[in-house]
């Protein structure tokens, strides 16, 4: 296994671990996602909304809901795409995507 291949292993079992621990209702495991995957979701809604304030706001809806709905998710390694999927909450905003 070369070294690029350790990394990756080793950083897919610490998400695997950070998405169980955050399901169990660890909010310290919930804020390493946030700081994992909040540049992100910030990224793909500034593409569709062009607006830094409302983006801002939106993200915030964007992990309260993942907060809430943490527990629907069950392949943690989907954690990723299932974020950017939250935004769908973006139905504030139906006209500008």
């Amino acid at each position: 296994m070369t070294i690029q291949q350790q990394v990756l292993a080793c950083d897919k079992e610490t998400l695997v671990r950070l998405v169980r621990t955050a399901q169990q209702g660890d909010r310290e495991a919930f804020e390493q996602l946030f700081k994992r995957y909040q540049r992100s979701v910030y990224g793909t809604a500034l593409r569709r909304l062009g607006n830094h304030a409302e983006v801002q706001e939106l993200c915030q809806e964007v992990f309260i809901q993942a907060m809430r709905k943490i527990g629907q998710l069950h392949n943690p390694l989907c954690f990723g795409g299932w974020i950017r999927s939250v935004d769908r909450v973006e139905k504030r905003y139906p006209d500008r995507l």
